[in-house]
């Protein structure tokens, strides 16, 4: 028993110091973000860089995704029991991420915001720079969420459309919903990202498209070196070439590839 008494002595020093390392939110972020969630709950609680500590797991990848700050604040209303999370992902390219991130094409969306999915208790959407988490359990749960993301909704306003980036990936043939904007190992390499992907179906069989974000022209190119030394040893159904500041991965291109893949434009 001795060494973990020790162990725990010694968390238990350095949490404050952990906690004095968390930068303090600006009064204009707490502000802005407050004023979109409706009244009538508990305090607003705020997070940055220390998620952590309302997530339990899955935090970091919020973080990599650029989360600039989230609200998080708690209802009791009636019968129902109703939570709101507002992340503000500093722009609408990396709230489509982490949205894209958790979203499946299965499940039930609904029309709030750019786009949005729904289930028995929780209600998620994107909308410009923000992502909005929703739960709520009780009799009554279902008009709750509808209701909540809608107020929501209407406090952030602005444009309703999903990034103009993802028109890069070419429609025809696209599993509805399956685009997303990677940030870490796309297809499971590591030097692709950032990266576009999406699914596609062509006479039954499944496509994937990769299109790695690159800086410039020769960032690009160099992507794709390294695409072919790794084909080169591993063997394995893919295309790839630069386009542009793109670099183009087709995993198990359909027949006809060239084609579907000149409608990939910079």
């Amino acid at each position: 028993m001795r060494g973990p008494v020790v162990y725990l002595s010694f968390a238990v020093a350095l949490w404050p110091a952990l906690r004095a390392q968390q930068p303090p939110l600006a009064a204009e972020v707490k502000t802005r973000l407050a004023a979109l969630l409706p009244r009538g709950g508990d305090a607003v609680r705020f997070y940055s860089s220390d998620l952590y500590r309302h997530m339990d797991g899955g935090a970091d990848l919020y973080l990599k995704y650029g989360m600039v700050a989230m609200a998080h604040r708690e209802y009791k209303r009636a019968a129902v029991e109703a939570a709101a999370d507002v992340f503000d992902m500093g722009g609408p390219l990396q709230a489509f991420g982490i949205y894209s991130a958790e979203r499946s094409p299965e499940y039930h969306f609904v029309d709030i915001g750019a786009e949005g999915y729904s289930s028995e208790s929780t209600l998620n959407f994107l909308q410009g720079r923000y992502y909005v988490r929703l739960t709520a359990f009780g009799d009554g749960a279902a008009a709750a969420l509808d209701g909540f993301a809608r107020a929501i909704s209407r406090s952030i306003g602005g444009d309703r459309s999903l990034p103009a980036l993802l028109d890069i990936l070419p429609r025809e043939n696209r599993v509805a919903r399956s685009e997303k904007y990677v940030v870490q190992a796309p297809a499971g390499h590591d030097f692709l990202a950032p990266a576009l992907t999406a699914a596609y179906r062509f006479e039954g069989k499944a496509t994937t498209l990769v299109i790695s974000l690159a800086a410039d022209e020769r960032e690009a190119k160099q992507r794709v070196e390294q695409l072919q030394r790794y084909y080169q040893r591993s063997g394995g159904d893919a295309i790839f070439f630069a386009r542009g500041r793109l670099a183009v991965l087709c995993l198990h291109a359909p027949a006809g590839a060239a084609a579907f893949l000149d409608q990939v434009k910079p």
